[in-house]
């Protein structure tokens, strides 16, 4: 063989053996694409759009949306009292709460109350209305307000109007703090103001 046709030889087999490398590296290929897809974990996220990321910018965002129902502990309600309550938000723009607590000596309050929740972010005011049942064993049926004694417990039914605000943390706790105007059915103080202050956890 003379030195020329080795040469060509030599050609020949580095081409044929180079064929198949380029084929599978080949964007045409069935592999080509999906070998791009092969990324490490941060990388193919940044790729494909990280959807967790925006998952947990949407809960930080809006707290309420996926969430529609509450437990908690009612630190101060209608007439001061001390108990517990549940809530249900059908969605972001409104809840109905109903609790319980105890008040003066034995005496006992059930209410409901239905509010209104304008800001869709983990902060918002809010504005209520509802009712409380007083009953159970009555050892003072007045309360001191201002100075002056109120009939308070001598009345069964007591509606109230409530204003505050309204905080829901990505976790799912939350709280509020507000006014309470309660209709006391006294003359001489016919609304009594009270401070309304709830916490509780969200899911």
């Amino acid at each position: 063989m003379t030195r020329t046709a080795a040469r060509l030889a030599a050609f020949a087999c580095a081409l044929v053996l180079g064929l198949p490398a380029a084929a599978s590296s080949s964007p045409l290929s069935d592999d080509g694409p999906q070998a791009s897809l092969d990324l490490p974990g941060p990388a193919r996220d940044e790729v494909r759009g990280c959807h967790r990321c925006d998952d947990h910018d949407e809960r930080r965002a809006r707290p309420r949306d996926r969430r529609h129902f509450g437990l908690g502990l009612t630190l101060a309600g209608p007439a001061g009292t001390v108990g517990i309550h549940a809530e249900v938000m059908p969605f972001w723009l409104m809840s109905v709460q109903a609790g319980w607590g105890l008040g003066n000596g034995r005496t006992q309050t059930a209410w409901v109350e239905a509010r209104l929740m304008p800001v869709r972010g983990p902060w918002t005011p809010f504005l209520g209305l509802g009712a409380g049942v007083v009953y159970g064993l009555v050892t003072d049926p007045t309360i001191e307000f201002a100075g002056e004694q109120v009939e308070f417990f001598d009345q069964a039914v007591h509606p109230f109007g409530e204003a505050g605000v309204v905080f829901v943390t990505p976790g799912g706790f939350g709280g509020q703090l507000g006014v309470m105007l309660v209709a006391t059915g006294d003359r001489k103080i016919p609304v009594l103001p009270t401070p309304s202050f709830r916490l509780g956890w969200y899911f």
